[in-house]
């Protein structure tokens, strides 16, 4: 029972809550219109007048609101409804299903409803329609229609209002906050299993289902719409909507749930390898006159029980057996001495059978035994089982798997042109590269000061070459600045205007080729532009009023402002260039005034160092060099623009034709034996009884194996489809549905197994598993399982209490002690870490602990040894359900003690009794008993206490599903 909510009979306000007429018996009004008179004040007189109103009734409704309905329950279109709940409809407005009855309640809080909600099974004779006339739906039953509808002599028992606040002025709270409350109108049907209805909110008055229907309205009393004995009728309806039923309810699933340990044969199986083929010899085995003696191995699904124990194998078979399989998988291939000699499955190349994980290992650790695992995986007929059985997966499915691994590789063509102009990019610029790299030192640092802030010098300090150029004293801060190469740039020259001459003159070519910083010692070589001289002879030249000779002017010019020149050379080039007035003026540009700027903005920008080493001009180049190669920073670059793409290995090409693209599979594996057979994912699955609870554990030998397998044949498949990956990847690595936990695997990468390594892994510890077969969770998915630390009490203080029923499924009692569940320690309670299902049957649940520690221990003693878990199921939270329990016999004429109990066994005398009459009455024999304070019919806030479904929890002590004698002495 809740007690967050409570419940009233009826609600009404406004007018409709002034009215004097009471409703008669079962809450029905003894009139069809409802009248008030109201004592009406005149101001300034003492006398009040009396004026007699007829208020509105059932016969002036026609439709209602479409958002009048706040909820259906259950909702539209659901299917596998259980049948034995009373479907509703709550209503926004919580004084709607009395607004217009023409009464007030009688003194047990009864009213009948204006409207009601009914359900009626989809047939041939029923069906829903538009109105001719009016807007709206029409239900038209053919025949049979009392039988088949609610008496609406009690349906003042199935409407209600709720407060969800439990507010202690329930009229102040609904004047203040009317949406705290709710009315609910309920149907008392009990449906019939895998059957489809519809519901349908009618009127419950005859003056209203005419005036619904576009009619006359000619009933001015209170006649019902139906009675027991109408057959063909017509209904407006005000609501509709449809749904089908299921089987049974929550409870009566988990009621059949029973702890059965499972045989300790479950999960293993025999494997006969008497006679294996693949060209193995059997008499080369175990000797011709051994040859026909069976063989058997165990062979363990990935479920098994914890007491399962496979078959020890005979070790004067298993030694000989490996070696030949050994044999069989890595032939010896020799040429024949003569053609007598010949064997084709000796002397022809042959294909083998596989040898798992060499995709993902180098084959030749395997043919050398130095890998452990690949040797246990392949040579063990057990593991090479499971392996095949992962490699018959991906032969079963292998469209599916390459449908998805394309489609997950769709932007292949867009990578494929990432990779073409990078491949372009990186051919161009590796030429350019080359080119640029051979200009000297001091004209290739200058080109690359845009670079240079990224780029680590290669000191312990990590310094950029930027850093390093301005940290030396030598060097001013600006002087590879776009802005001092645009000030001292020197472009060619030439005069304003020439004349032809047939004699050959000569150019004179001043090349400025170093400059020097003043203060230091330090040298940056900056080749500039040379300047272009004509003249008719070598002599003296005038340059904007400087004269000058060309072999020392000129140096003598710079050293003035700190720069040496290199070289003046004379040429002879061109044609006759001849002054127009005997000198040469320079008119584009003036060759001082560049020098005397250059001497400006060095000097600005000279900074006193602490060091005054020389600038590595040198190194600083190679630096640069090396890091802008394209080999090296172009890949870099294209693998950051496309997505799930491998780069190759180092020895490959930097950037491939064809993207190696990284694909996985995160969804669990073990679907693919989910539908190849439960059998192989746990032995023996048939002979679990039904309705079974049992614990199990996993068996990561199995898992391992199966997921070996499964990988290596999918990288077959991957090389035959011509599929741009890597074959050596692991594709699937998770085995278990690990639903809240979605990057946890149960393998790492097979590349990464260590040599050494066991299959199954070192620690030997298995996860236990709560195996359900139960269709309980077909029909409730969301059902919530965990387990509950238990603890022990002593029996004499176990008292009753209103529980009673959940108490004697939440203990286990014996030898003058009790478990019970502690959940007082919600930090201890453990919940699934992986979930699945086998087939459509059972459900499995594993959990992060062994199986011994969720059964505890026995002990005679009170509060010795560990008192194990209990395994718990509980319904999940829903909408509130209302209705009565499946029958679980019938004829009662007592009322139950607990409402929870409450059945439809207790509303009819025989199943057939409750086909033909399907509807909960509100006088069974036992009304008059009070259950838990409340009787049913009285009114129907006490119905709906009584109806209202509680959630349900069952617990199992794990100790009574698992044999511990036989699996754990």
């Amino acid at each position: 029972m809740t007690e967050a909510v409570r419940f009233f009979s009826c609600l009404q306000t406004g007018l409709a809550g002034q009215l004097e007429q009471q409703a008669g018996e079962d809450g029905v009004p003894l009139q069809g219109q409802a009248t008030i008179a109201p004592q009406i004040g005149v101001g300034g007189l003492s006398q009040t007048f009396s004026q007699s109103m007829d208020l509105r009734g059932p016969g002036d409704v026609m439709r209602l609101d479409p958002g009048a309905v706040a909820m259906m329950e259950p909702a539209s279109n659901e299917r596998d409804v259980a049948p034995n709940f009373f479907p509703y409809v709550e209503l926004i407005d919580a004084t709607l299903p009395w607004m217009f009855t023409p009464a007030g309640p009688n003194a047990d809080g009864q009213l009948m409803p204006w409207l009601v909600l009914v359900v009626v099974p989809k047939a041939a004779d029923v069906t829903l329609t538009k109105l001719a006339r009016v807007p709206g739906m029409k239900l038209s039953i053919g025949a049979g229609a009392g039988g088949m509808l609610p008496n609406l002599q009690q349906s003042h028992a199935w409407a209600h209002v709720e407060d969800r606040c439990v507010s202690a002025d329930a009229a102040a709270a609904f004047a203040a906050n009317p949406e705290d409350f709710v009315a609910r109108l309920m149907c008392p049907i009990r449906m019939e299993p895998n059957a489809a209805y519809i519901a349908a909110l009618v009127p419950a008055f005859e003056a209203g289902r005419q005036a619904g229907l576009g009619r006359e309205v000619t009933e001015t009393g209170p006649a019902f719409a139906w009675g027991d004995e109408t057959e063909a009728l017509d209904l407006p309806v005000y609501h509709h909507w449809d749904f089908a039923t299921g089987e049974q309810d929550f409870e009566a699933l988990v009621r059949r749930l029973k702890g059965i340990p499972v045989a300790p044969s479950t999960g293993v199986h025999d494997l006969d390898i008497s006679n294996p083929r693949g060209g193995m010899d059997i008499g080369m085995i175990m000797g011709r006159q051994h040859a026909k003696k069976r063989i058997l191995v165990s062979y363990k699904g990935a479920l098994t029980a914890p007491a399962a124990r496979a078959r020890k194998w005979d070790a004067s078979h298993q030694k000989p057996f490996q070696q030949a399989m050994r044999a069989s998988l890595t032939p010896e291939v020799t040429k024949p001495k003569g053609r007598a000699g010949y064997r084709a499955t000796r002397h022809d190349p042959v294909i083998t059978a596989p040898v798992y994980g060499s995709f993902q290992k180098d084959r030749a650790l395997f043919e050398g035994s130095k890998a452990r695992w690949m040797n246990e995986a392949n040579l063990d007929p057990q593991n090479r089982a499971n392996a095949g059985l992962g490699a018959r997966s991906v032969r079963r499915n292998q469209e599916q798997l390459m449908g998805k691994a394309w489609a997950r590789a769709k932007g292949v063509p867009d990578v494929q042109a990432e990779l073409r102009n990078g491949r372009v990019a990186l051919s161009v610029g590796t030429k350019v590269h080359a080119r640029l790299s051979a200009l000297p030192a001091p004209q290739y640092i200058q080109m690359t000061t845009a670079v240079q802030p990224s780029i680590v010098a290669g000191q312990a300090e990590q310094m950029s070459i930027t850093g390093q150029l301005e940290a030396v004293d030598s060097l001013p801060d600006g002087v590879l600045s776009p802005a001092f190469r645009r000030s001292a740039a020197l472009t060619q020259i030439r005069v304003k205007s020439i004349d032809q001459s047939p004699a050959a003159p000569k150019t004179l070519q001043l090349s400025v080729t170093q400059r020097s910083l003043s203060g230091q010692a330090a040298l940056l070589t900056d080749q500039l532009p040379a300047i272009d001289v004509g003249a008719r002879q070598l002599g003296t030249y005038s340059i904007n009023g400087v004269t000058l000779n060309p072999a020392q002017s000129l140096s003598t010019l710079a050293n003035r402002v700190g720069l040496r020149v290199g070289s003046l050379t004379a040429t002879t080039a061109g044609p006759t260039l001849r002054p127009l007035h005997g000198t040469a003026v320079l008119q584009e540009r003036d060759i001082t005034g560049i020098i005397g700027r250059m001497a400006r903005v060095e000097r600005a920008h000279v900074k006193i160092a602490k060091s005054t080493a020389a600038t590595p001009v040198a190194a600083t180049k190679q630096a640069i060099v090396g890091a802008t190669r394209p080999a090296k920073v172009l890949p870099d670059v294209v693998f950051e623009r496309v997505e799930g793409v491998d780069r190759p290995p180092a020895k490959r090409v930097e950037i491939p034709r064809t993207p190696i693209l990284s694909v996985s599979f995160p969804e669990p594996a073990y679907g693919f034996l989910n539908t190849g057979g439960s059998e192989f994912l746990l032995p023996g699955f048939g002979a679990v009884a039904d309705h079974s609870v049992s614990l199990l554990q996993t068996n990561t030998q199995f898992v391992e194996t199966y997921l070996l397998g499964l990988n290596h044949e999918l990288s077959r498949e991957f090389a035959w489809r011509q599929f741009p990956a890597a074959l050596n990847s692991t594709w699937f690595q998770r085995f278990w549905d690990y639903t809240d936990d979605p990057v946890r695997t149960d393998i790492i990468e097979i590349a990464r197994w260590q040599n050494t390594r066991r299959i199954g892994g070192a620690s030997g510890k298995e996860d236990a598993v709560v195996l359900v077969k139960s269709p309980l969770f077909r029909r409730y998915p969301d059902t919530l399982v965990y387990a509950v630390p238990a603890k022990w009490v002593k029996a004499s203080d176990l008292g009753e209490d209103a529980t009673g029923q959940l108490r004697r499924t939440a203990a286990t009692k014996g030898k003058g002690k009790v478990r019970v569940a502690n959940f007082d320690r919600a930090e201890d309670i453990l919940y699934p870490h992986f979930s699945g299902k086998i087939g459509t049957a059972a459900a499995f649940f594993g959990f992060d602990t062994d199986p011994l520690s969720l059964t505890g221990t026995e002990t005679p003693d009170l509060g010795k040894g560990p008192p194990g878990y209990f395994i718990v199921f509980e319904q999940a939270p829903s909408n509130q359900k209302f209705g009565l329990d499946q029958a679980r016999g019938f004829g009662k004429t007592a009322a139950p003690r607990l409402a929870d109990n409450l059945s439809w066994g207790h509303f009819a005398e025989s199943a057939d009794a409750l086909r033909s009459d399907p509807f909960a009455t509100t006088l069974p024999v036992w009304a008059e008993t009070a259950i838990e304070g409340a009787r049913w019919g009285r009114n129907s806030a006490e119905t709906a206490q009584l109806a209202l479904q509680s959630p349900v929890r069952i617990m199992f002590h794990a100790s009574g599903l698992m044999d511990i004698e036989e699996g754990w002495a």
